[in-house]
């Protein structure tokens, strides 16, 4: 399994020569780690409803980037290049279901994830962490 948040884990794996997008900054943690935590929010309570994703969240260390998906005309090729750079680790908990729907709404590909709660399991040996939530996990 590759490198995780570090919320659970401070190991972050670094790709030989990252590219990153034009709003990183450098020497910020976003142009020295490979590792970014997504989340998605629908436009309703529930992504179950159909609606599509409203906003994506890209966080490494203390620095977010939240973009508004649903009011976006275009998306930056900077933006489609990061996420599915299989060199960058994506890592949130049921993060394969955002993935999807970023996927299935907006034909964005994420190329490397991992769910916090596997990583959990694998980690700590604690199988009831397979179903935990975020606040279980921290």
């Amino acid at each position: 399994m590759t490198s995780s948040k570090s919320l659970l884990s401070p190991t972050i794996s670094r790709p030989s020569s990252p590219t990153l997008p034009k709003w990183s900054t450098p020497g910020s943690p976003t142009s020295t780690a490979s590792t970014a935590a997504v989340s998605t929010t629908s436009s309703s309570a529930s992504t179950s409803s159909g609606d599509p994703v409203a906003t994506l969240q890209l966080c490494v260390g203390r620095r977010c980037l939240i973009f508004q998906l649903i009011y976006a005309t275009h998306f930056p090729n900077s933006l489609i290049e990061f996420l599915g750079n299989e060199d960058f680790t994506f890592v949130g908990v049921g993060i394969e279901s955002d993935v999807e729907k970023l996927l299935d709404d907006y034909d964005l590909k994420v190329g490397n994830v991992v769910d916090l709660r596997g990583l959990a399991v694998d980690r700590l040996g604690n199988r009831d962490l397979k179903n935990a939530g975020l606040k279980g996990l921290a």
